[in-house]
């Protein structure tokens, strides 16, 4: 199994602008929206939103003590900075209030988290991390203490501990008060014992529909297949059922790509002839998808309940 190499303070994939993320930003947040940007680091991904849009609500978790003093000196050079909140703690599944050990990378803070890297370490691309103790919540608790009824868009990067956020966000998922949900996957999942099948599977159960982030747009990813299992980095976008119209129809500049090779990897099975129809039926299912998703232009209108809470003054 090949595992990539870390890139400095940078997305593990590469900056904001060449990894596609800059056109998820334009494309799927709007003004008045309430955006969560969890495992901020130095806060390049939440600048890009705000050189876009004046009108937005973010709440931001570092919970590095130094990285996020650096978050805060980055995030006052945006002088018309909106509503702001910075926290200094980290967002994970428990209820409770509780301190939790993470490993800071210190010449890559970006990889610092939750589940040791100790392959990365073994390989020489990293010294031993320092092992500090960081407050905990989770966005349920979060959003019930500061009032916050709904999640436009939040965006996961916490290297390995994605699905422990998202199991934190558990009440909010079922009532549906989640529209968006860009998350990292890669070989931090193997620290952290959890799979993309796993994240798929939870997010299915709340009606999500799920793209891999490409440079050249999304795709389309209806069922999770064996082979999507490859612990390579990449974003991935999971779109809520309130706002799924949005993806699948009405945006005229964003090109939903769907290669073909997405309707040759399902395996078949000819010695089952009920398996062979499920795979005929999710077939189908794939060509009507293709004939449905073109390109997208119009912006999620009607979001509500702006908040102005204010961990730090900017």
């Amino acid at each position: 199994m090949k595992i990539e190499q870390p890139q400095s303070n940078q997305s593990s994939q590469g900056s904001v602008e060449t990894s596609g993320e800059t056109a998820i930003i334009q494309q799927f947040i709007s003004e008045g929206s309430v955006v969560f940007d969890v495992g901020a680091n130095v806060g390049d991904w939440t600048k890009e939103v705000l050189s876009r849009l004046t009108d937005v609500e973010v709440h931001l978790f570092e919970p590095i003590p130094q990285v996020y003093n650096t978050l805060l000196e980055n995030l006052a050079e945006n002088t018309n900075a909106p509503k702001i909140t910075a926290n200094n703690l980290a967002l994970t599944k428990n209820e409770n209030d509780e301190y939790k050990t993470f490993y800071y990378y210190e010449n890559a803070s970006a990889w610092s988290t939750f589940y040791r890297r100790e392959v990365v370490e073994q390989m020489g691309w990293h010294k031993a991390p320092n092992e500090i103790v960081v407050p905990t919540l989770n966005i349920d608790s979060y959003c019930e203490r500061l009032g916050i009824q709904r999640i436009n868009f939040l965006k996961i990067d916490v290297e390995g501990a994605e699905l422990d956020v998202l199991y934190g966000a558990r009440n909010l998922l079922r009532r549906g008060e989640v529209d968006y949900i860009q998350f990292e996957y890669g070989a931090t999942f193997i620290d952290a014992s959890i799979t993309l099948k796993d994240v798929f599977d939870y997010l299915h159960e709340f009606g999500f529909s799920i793209f891999k982030i490409l440079p050249q747009g999304l795709e389309d990813k209806p069922f999770f297949l064996e082979q999507h299992e490859n612990y390579g980095y990449n974003n991935f976008l999971a779109v809520g059922e309130r706002v799924h119209s949005f993806v699948s129809g009405n945006r005229p500049d964003v090109t939903i790509t769907i290669p073909s090779p997405v309707v040759k990897e399902i395996p078949i099975n000819r010695k089952d002839a009920s398996n062979l129809e499920k795979i005929k039926a999710e077939l189908a299912k794939s060509k009507a998808r293709l004939n449905q998703l073109t390109t997208h232009n119009q912006q999620v209108q009607g979001h509500e309940n702006k908040y102005q809470f204010y961990h730090a003054s900017l």
